[in-house]
């Protein structure tokens, strides 16, 4: 099969996730906002890696070593979102708030926010939906 399918489905749902965080941030904001930025709905990194896992299960099967290794790099980068960045984000909030009680000297983090399980599950159906209708719009 063509390299085009699988990378079609990572980079239509990367599209999809920017227009859905595009379209959230801007209906917030009142003004038209192009931003992925951290964390938030859906989850662009569980989106891509559950699209290029779903991909390759529908056109090289789920048996294949290429599947098996797609699924262990979305689990990975799924328990990284909403398990390690998540944390770090939560601690990067109370760091911040610890350093402007005491008016420090010292420049406050930028704060990276990781997903919550609902934004990690939403990009990682997301992604496999993406995933689906490429593989039946390419066939």
């Amino acid at each position: 099969m063509a390299a085009y399918r699988y990378l079609g489905a990572v980079v239509l749902a990367w599209l999809v996730v920017f227009a859905i965080k595009s379209g959230v941030a801007s209906v917030k904001a009142r003004r038209l906002v192009l931003d992925l930025g951290d964390g938030g709905f859906p989850s662009g990194h569980a989106a891509l890696t559950a699209s290029v896992a779903t991909m390759i299960g529908l056109v090289d099967g789920v048996c294949s070593p290429l599947f098996a290794l797609a699924a262990v790099l979305f689990l990975i980068v799924f328990n990284d979102a909403i398990r390690t960045r998540f944390s770090v984000g939560e601690q990067g909030a109370a760091l911040k708030s610890l350093i402007s009680e005491q008016k420090s000297a010292v420049r406050p983090p930028r704060i990276t926010r990781g997903h919550t399980l609902p934004e990690a599950l939403a990009g990682a159906v997301l992604g496999a939906i993406v995933a689906v209708a490429v593989f039946f719009a390419t066939k």
